[in-house]
Protein backbone atom coordinates (compact mmCIF):
# COMPACT_ATOMS: atom_id res chain seq x y z
CA UNK A 1 0.00 0.00 0.00
CA UNK A 2 2.94 2.34 0.42
CA UNK A 3 2.90 3.33 -3.27
CA UNK A 4 -0.77 4.24 -3.39
CA UNK A 5 -0.41 7.77 -2.09
CA UNK A 6 3.17 8.35 -3.21
CA UNK A 7 2.60 7.90 -6.91
CA UNK A 8 -0.84 9.16 -7.74
CA UNK A 9 -0.39 12.88 -6.92
CA UNK A 10 1.79 12.99 -10.02
CA UNK A 11 -1.14 12.06 -12.25
CA UNK A 12 -1.77 15.29 -14.12
CA UNK A 13 -3.25 16.51 -17.37
CA UNK A 14 -3.68 19.81 -19.08
CA UNK A 15 -6.94 19.89 -20.98
CA UNK A 16 -10.64 19.77 -20.27
CA UNK A 17 -12.55 16.59 -21.01
CA UNK A 18 -15.30 16.72 -23.62
CA UNK A 19 -13.50 18.44 -26.46
CA UNK A 20 -11.07 15.54 -26.71
CA UNK A 21 -8.28 17.75 -27.99
CA UNK A 22 -4.99 16.77 -26.44
CA UNK A 23 -1.88 18.79 -25.90
CA UNK A 24 0.02 16.19 -27.92
CA UNK A 25 -2.22 16.41 -31.00
CA UNK A 26 -1.46 19.97 -31.98
CA UNK A 27 -5.07 20.56 -33.04
CA UNK A 28 -7.12 23.53 -31.90
CA UNK A 29 -10.14 22.86 -29.71
CA UNK A 30 -12.86 24.04 -32.04
CA UNK A 31 -15.70 22.33 -33.83
CA UNK A 32 -14.44 22.81 -37.39
CA UNK A 33 -14.83 19.60 -39.37
CA UNK A 34 -13.21 18.65 -42.65
CA UNK A 35 -14.08 15.87 -45.03
CA UNK A 36 -11.81 12.83 -45.11
CA UNK A 37 -12.10 9.80 -47.39
CA UNK A 38 -10.81 6.27 -46.90
CA UNK A 39 -10.84 4.05 -50.01
CA UNK A 40 -10.16 0.30 -50.03
CA UNK A 41 -9.05 -1.65 -53.08
CA UNK A 42 -9.60 -5.33 -52.32
CA UNK A 43 -8.56 -8.44 -54.25
CA UNK A 44 -7.80 -12.11 -53.72
CA UNK A 45 -9.88 -12.37 -50.55
CA UNK A 46 -13.23 -14.07 -49.95
CA UNK A 47 -14.77 -11.16 -48.08
CA UNK A 48 -17.64 -9.18 -49.59
CA UNK A 49 -17.25 -6.31 -47.17
CA UNK A 50 -14.83 -4.25 -45.11
CA UNK A 51 -15.88 -3.41 -41.55
CA UNK A 52 -14.49 -0.33 -39.77
CA UNK A 53 -14.54 -0.12 -35.96
CA UNK A 54 -13.79 3.20 -34.28
CA UNK A 55 -14.86 5.70 -31.63
CA UNK A 56 -15.03 9.47 -31.84
CA UNK A 57 -15.07 9.89 -28.05
CA UNK A 58 -13.08 6.86 -26.79
CA UNK A 59 -16.12 5.43 -25.00
CA UNK A 60 -18.95 4.73 -27.44
CA UNK A 61 -17.92 2.16 -30.08
CA UNK A 62 -19.11 2.65 -33.65
CA UNK A 63 -18.78 0.63 -36.82
CA UNK A 64 -19.46 0.90 -40.54
CA UNK A 65 -19.82 -1.98 -42.98
CA UNK A 66 -18.61 -1.12 -46.48
CA UNK A 67 -19.80 -3.38 -49.30
CA UNK A 68 -17.09 -4.19 -51.84
CA UNK A 69 -18.23 -3.54 -55.42
CA UNK A 70 -15.87 -4.12 -58.31
CA UNK A 71 -13.04 -4.62 -55.84
CA UNK A 72 -13.53 -1.16 -54.32
CA UNK A 73 -15.33 0.45 -51.40
CA UNK A 74 -14.94 3.80 -49.69
CA UNK A 75 -16.36 5.97 -46.95
CA UNK A 76 -16.35 9.71 -46.29
CA UNK A 77 -16.17 11.15 -42.78
CA UNK A 78 -16.37 14.68 -41.44
CA UNK A 79 -13.62 14.94 -38.85
CA UNK A 80 -12.44 17.61 -36.46
CA UNK A 81 -9.61 15.42 -35.15
CA UNK A 82 -7.77 12.25 -36.20
CA UNK A 83 -9.27 8.84 -35.57
CA UNK A 84 -7.85 5.32 -35.52
CA UNK A 85 -9.97 2.63 -37.16
CA UNK A 86 -9.71 -1.13 -36.87
CA UNK A 87 -10.29 -2.79 -40.22
CA UNK A 88 -11.55 -6.34 -40.69
CA UNK A 89 -13.12 -8.67 -43.19
CA UNK A 90 -13.06 -12.36 -43.98
CA UNK A 91 -9.39 -13.30 -44.00
CA UNK A 92 -7.83 -9.96 -43.08
CA UNK A 93 -7.56 -7.35 -40.35
CA UNK A 94 -5.53 -4.23 -39.64
CA UNK A 95 -5.57 -0.67 -38.38
CA UNK A 96 -5.58 2.70 -40.13
CA UNK A 97 -5.16 6.35 -39.19
CA UNK A 98 -7.49 8.92 -40.75
CA UNK A 99 -7.24 12.67 -40.15
CA UNK A 100 -9.22 15.73 -41.28
CA UNK A 101 -8.86 16.40 -45.05
CA UNK A 102 -7.10 13.07 -45.68
CA UNK A 103 -7.70 11.31 -48.99
CA UNK A 104 -6.30 7.86 -48.20
CA UNK A 105 -6.16 4.54 -50.00
CA UNK A 106 -5.51 1.07 -48.59
CA UNK A 107 -4.85 -1.89 -50.89
CA UNK A 108 -5.81 -5.27 -49.42
CA UNK A 109 -4.39 -8.16 -51.46
CA UNK A 110 -4.88 -11.67 -50.09
CA UNK A 111 -1.74 -12.80 -51.93
CA UNK A 112 0.42 -10.23 -50.14
CA UNK A 113 1.27 -11.84 -46.80
CA UNK A 114 3.89 -11.32 -44.11
CA UNK A 115 4.14 -13.94 -41.37
CA UNK A 116 0.96 -15.46 -42.88
CA UNK A 117 -0.91 -12.20 -42.21
CA UNK A 118 -2.46 -10.24 -45.09
CA UNK A 119 -0.33 -7.12 -45.40
CA UNK A 120 -1.91 -3.81 -46.39
CA UNK A 121 -0.32 -1.31 -48.78
CA UNK A 122 -1.22 2.34 -48.34
CA UNK A 123 -1.32 5.37 -50.61
CA UNK A 124 -2.45 8.97 -50.51
CA UNK A 125 -2.51 11.06 -47.36
CA UNK A 126 -1.19 9.39 -44.24
CA UNK A 127 0.44 6.55 -46.17
CA UNK A 128 3.50 6.58 -43.93
CA UNK A 129 1.34 6.29 -40.81
CA UNK A 130 -0.73 3.46 -42.25
CA UNK A 131 2.34 1.60 -43.50
CA UNK A 132 3.76 1.86 -39.98
CA UNK A 133 0.58 0.47 -38.43
CA UNK A 134 0.60 -2.35 -40.98
CA UNK A 135 4.19 -3.33 -40.23
CA UNK A 136 3.54 -3.30 -36.48
CA UNK A 137 0.61 -5.64 -37.12
CA UNK A 138 2.76 -8.21 -38.91
CA UNK A 139 5.40 -8.45 -36.17
CA UNK A 140 5.09 -11.60 -34.08
CA UNK A 141 3.21 -10.92 -30.86
CA UNK A 142 4.01 -12.00 -27.34
CA UNK A 143 2.52 -15.39 -26.42
CA UNK A 144 -0.71 -15.27 -24.45
CA UNK A 145 -0.17 -15.62 -20.73
CA UNK A 146 -2.86 -18.27 -20.62
CA UNK A 147 -0.84 -20.25 -23.16
CA UNK A 148 2.56 -20.12 -21.50
CA UNK A 149 1.15 -20.65 -18.01
CA UNK A 150 4.00 -21.41 -15.65
CA UNK A 151 6.32 -22.54 -18.46
CA UNK A 152 8.42 -19.38 -18.22
CA UNK A 153 10.02 -17.93 -15.14
CA UNK A 154 9.52 -14.27 -14.35
CA UNK A 155 13.01 -13.47 -15.61
CA UNK A 156 12.48 -15.39 -18.86
CA UNK A 157 9.23 -13.54 -19.53
CA UNK A 158 10.78 -10.15 -18.74
CA UNK A 159 13.60 -10.89 -21.18
CA UNK A 160 11.01 -11.83 -23.82
CA UNK A 161 9.17 -8.56 -23.18
CA UNK A 162 12.38 -6.54 -23.56
CA UNK A 163 13.22 -8.25 -26.88
CA UNK A 164 9.69 -7.74 -28.18
CA UNK A 165 9.52 -4.04 -27.37
CA UNK A 166 13.05 -3.51 -28.62
CA UNK A 167 11.86 -4.75 -32.03
CA UNK A 168 8.80 -2.49 -31.90
CA UNK A 169 10.94 0.49 -30.89
CA UNK A 170 13.29 -0.12 -33.81
CA UNK A 171 10.36 -0.13 -36.25
CA UNK A 172 9.13 3.12 -34.73
CA UNK A 173 12.57 4.72 -35.10
CA UNK A 174 12.80 3.62 -38.74
CA UNK A 175 9.47 5.18 -39.67
CA UNK A 176 10.03 8.32 -37.63
CA UNK A 177 13.36 8.79 -39.43
CA UNK A 178 11.51 8.51 -42.75
CA UNK A 179 9.14 11.20 -41.56
CA UNK A 180 12.06 13.44 -40.55
CA UNK A 181 13.45 13.15 -44.09
CA UNK A 182 10.23 14.38 -45.69
CA UNK A 183 10.28 17.89 -47.08
CA UNK A 184 6.70 18.66 -46.07
CA UNK A 185 6.30 17.74 -42.42
CA UNK A 186 3.07 18.74 -40.75
CA UNK A 187 1.36 18.73 -37.37
CA UNK A 188 -0.90 15.80 -38.27
CA UNK A 189 1.93 13.33 -38.85
CA UNK A 190 3.98 14.67 -35.96
CA UNK A 191 0.93 14.13 -33.76
CA UNK A 192 0.67 10.57 -35.05
CA UNK A 193 4.27 9.72 -34.17
CA UNK A 194 3.97 11.41 -30.77
CA UNK A 195 0.92 9.27 -30.04
CA UNK A 196 2.60 6.08 -31.24
CA UNK A 197 5.69 6.72 -29.12
CA UNK A 198 3.48 7.15 -26.07
CA UNK A 199 1.42 4.11 -27.03
CA UNK A 200 4.48 1.85 -27.03
CA UNK A 201 5.43 2.95 -23.52
CA UNK A 202 1.93 2.32 -22.20
CA UNK A 203 1.68 -1.02 -24.00
CA UNK A 204 4.82 -2.17 -22.25
CA UNK A 205 3.53 -0.99 -18.87
CA UNK A 206 0.21 -2.73 -19.47
CA UNK A 207 2.00 -5.92 -20.49
CA UNK A 208 3.98 -5.96 -17.24
CA UNK A 209 0.96 -5.21 -15.05
CA UNK A 210 -1.02 -7.89 -16.86
CA UNK A 211 1.77 -10.40 -16.24
CA UNK A 212 1.86 -9.53 -12.55
CA UNK A 213 -1.89 -10.00 -12.23
CA UNK A 214 -1.87 -13.23 -14.26
CA UNK A 215 0.74 -14.67 -11.88
CA UNK A 216 -1.39 -13.43 -8.96
CA UNK A 217 1.37 -11.51 -7.26
CA UNK A 218 0.11 -10.22 -3.95
CA UNK A 219 1.29 -8.18 -0.97
CA UNK A 220 4.98 -7.35 -0.79
CA UNK A 221 5.77 -9.33 -3.94
CA UNK A 222 3.32 -7.26 -5.99
CA UNK A 223 4.59 -3.99 -4.56
CA UNK A 224 8.21 -4.98 -5.18
CA UNK A 225 7.45 -5.90 -8.82
CA UNK A 226 5.60 -2.61 -9.32
CA UNK A 227 8.44 -0.61 -7.81
CA UNK A 228 11.13 -2.36 -9.84
CA UNK A 229 9.50 -2.61 -13.27
CA UNK A 230 6.45 -0.31 -13.52
CA UNK A 231 7.38 2.76 -11.52
CA UNK A 232 10.62 3.45 -13.47
CA UNK A 233 8.56 3.81 -16.68
CA UNK A 234 7.11 7.04 -15.21
CA UNK A 235 3.74 6.35 -16.79
CA UNK A 236 1.79 7.63 -13.80
CA UNK A 237 3.06 11.14 -14.54
CA UNK A 238 1.79 11.13 -18.12
CA UNK A 239 -1.40 12.69 -19.40
CA UNK A 240 -4.03 10.39 -20.80
CA UNK A 241 -4.04 10.37 -24.60
CA UNK A 242 -7.47 9.52 -25.95
CA UNK A 243 -5.99 8.53 -29.31
CA UNK A 244 -3.87 5.84 -27.63
CA UNK A 245 -5.69 2.65 -26.67
CA UNK A 246 -2.78 1.63 -24.48
CA UNK A 247 -2.90 4.93 -22.59
CA UNK A 248 -6.65 4.59 -22.06
CA UNK A 249 -6.37 0.98 -20.86
CA UNK A 250 -3.55 1.85 -18.49
CA UNK A 251 -5.46 4.60 -16.71
CA UNK A 252 -8.98 3.19 -16.80
CA UNK A 253 -8.10 -0.47 -16.17
CA UNK A 254 -4.55 -1.65 -15.49
CA UNK A 255 -3.48 0.96 -12.93
CA UNK A 256 -6.78 1.09 -11.00
CA UNK A 257 -6.94 -2.72 -10.94
CA UNK A 258 -3.47 -2.86 -9.40
CA UNK A 259 -4.48 -0.47 -6.63
CA UNK A 260 -7.90 -2.06 -6.14
CA UNK A 261 -6.20 -5.40 -5.46
CA UNK A 262 -3.98 -3.68 -2.92
CA UNK A 263 -7.12 -2.17 -1.34
CA UNK A 264 -8.74 -5.60 -1.06
CA UNK A 265 -5.64 -6.75 0.83
CA UNK A 266 -5.87 -3.83 3.25
CA UNK A 267 -8.14 -2.61 6.03
CA UNK A 268 -10.17 -0.75 3.39
CA UNK A 269 -11.47 -4.04 2.02
CA UNK A 270 -14.63 -3.81 4.15
CA UNK A 271 -15.63 -0.56 2.44
CA UNK A 272 -14.74 -2.01 -0.96
CA UNK A 273 -16.96 -5.04 -0.40
CA UNK A 274 -19.79 -2.85 0.87
CA UNK A 275 -20.00 -0.37 -2.00
CA UNK A 276 -18.64 -2.51 -4.85
CA UNK A 277 -15.86 -2.15 -7.40
CA UNK A 278 -17.31 0.63 -9.53
CA UNK A 279 -18.40 2.90 -6.69
CA UNK A 280 -14.96 2.48 -5.14
CA UNK A 281 -13.14 3.10 -8.40
CA UNK A 282 -15.19 6.27 -9.02
CA UNK A 283 -14.11 7.53 -5.61
CA UNK A 284 -10.54 6.48 -6.36
CA UNK A 285 -10.18 8.30 -9.69
CA UNK A 286 -11.92 11.39 -8.30
CA UNK A 287 -9.39 11.68 -5.50
CA UNK A 288 -6.27 10.64 -7.39
CA UNK A 289 -6.69 11.78 -11.01
CA UNK A 290 -6.99 15.34 -12.29
CA UNK A 291 -8.54 17.14 -15.26
CA UNK A 292 -9.16 15.13 -18.40
CA UNK A 293 -7.80 11.92 -16.90
CA UNK A 294 -10.29 12.12 -14.05
CA UNK A 295 -13.23 13.29 -16.17
CA UNK A 296 -12.70 10.59 -18.79
CA UNK A 297 -12.48 7.75 -16.27
CA UNK A 298 -15.55 9.00 -14.40
CA UNK A 299 -17.57 9.31 -17.62
CA UNK A 300 -16.41 5.91 -18.87
CA UNK A 301 -17.34 4.14 -15.64
CA UNK A 302 -20.70 5.90 -15.34
CA UNK A 303 -21.53 5.03 -18.93
CA UNK A 304 -20.63 1.40 -18.29
CA UNK A 305 -22.80 1.30 -15.16
CA UNK A 306 -25.74 2.88 -16.97
CA UNK A 307 -25.34 0.44 -19.85
CA UNK A 308 -25.17 -2.57 -17.51
CA UNK A 309 -27.86 -1.41 -15.08
CA UNK A 310 -29.92 -4.59 -15.38
CA UNK A 311 -27.12 -6.73 -13.97
CA UNK A 312 -25.96 -4.27 -11.29
CA UNK A 313 -26.30 -5.78 -7.76
CA UNK A 314 -29.17 -4.18 -5.85
CA UNK A 315 -27.26 -3.98 -2.55
CA UNK A 316 -24.64 -1.61 -4.00
CA UNK A 317 -25.18 2.19 -4.12
CA UNK A 318 -27.91 2.96 -6.69
CA UNK A 319 -26.59 3.94 -10.10
CA UNK A 320 -28.75 7.09 -10.10
CA UNK A 321 -27.11 8.23 -6.88
CA UNK A 322 -23.63 7.68 -8.33
CA UNK A 323 -24.53 9.60 -11.48
CA UNK A 324 -25.81 12.51 -9.39
CA UNK A 325 -22.77 12.44 -7.11
CA UNK A 326 -20.34 12.75 -10.04
CA UNK A 327 -22.52 14.90 -12.29
CA UNK A 328 -20.33 17.99 -11.86
CA UNK A 329 -17.44 16.24 -13.65
CA UNK A 330 -19.48 15.65 -16.82
CA UNK A 331 -19.87 17.87 -19.83
CA UNK A 332 -23.39 18.54 -21.11
CA UNK A 333 -22.76 16.08 -23.94
CA UNK A 334 -21.77 13.26 -21.60
CA UNK A 335 -24.48 14.06 -19.07
CA UNK A 336 -27.15 13.74 -21.74
CA UNK A 337 -25.63 10.59 -23.20
CA UNK A 338 -25.27 8.79 -19.86
CA UNK A 339 -28.73 9.68 -18.57
CA UNK A 340 -30.27 8.43 -21.82
CA UNK A 341 -28.45 5.09 -21.68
Amino acid sequence: MKYLFLLLPYLTCVTCFGKIYLKTTGFKSDTLKQEATIRFEVKNVASEYVVLYYSFNSIIPMNDTLVIKGGVCEKKYHLSKPVYMDVSGRGFYGRIYLAPSFQSTVIIDGNNRVNRIVSFKSGGDGALANDYLNEMKTISTLPRLATIGKMLTEQQYLEMVERHYSILDSVYITYHNRYDLQANRDVIMQSFFDTEKMDLRFRKGGTLLNFMEARRYRGNKAEAFFAQYIQPLNLQKEEINLLSNASILFFKSYLPTYFMVRVRESSDSTIYQKIGHYAYILDYVTKNYQGQKRAYCIAENLYFLADQARSYPAHFPPIDSLMKAYDSYLTDEWRELIWKT
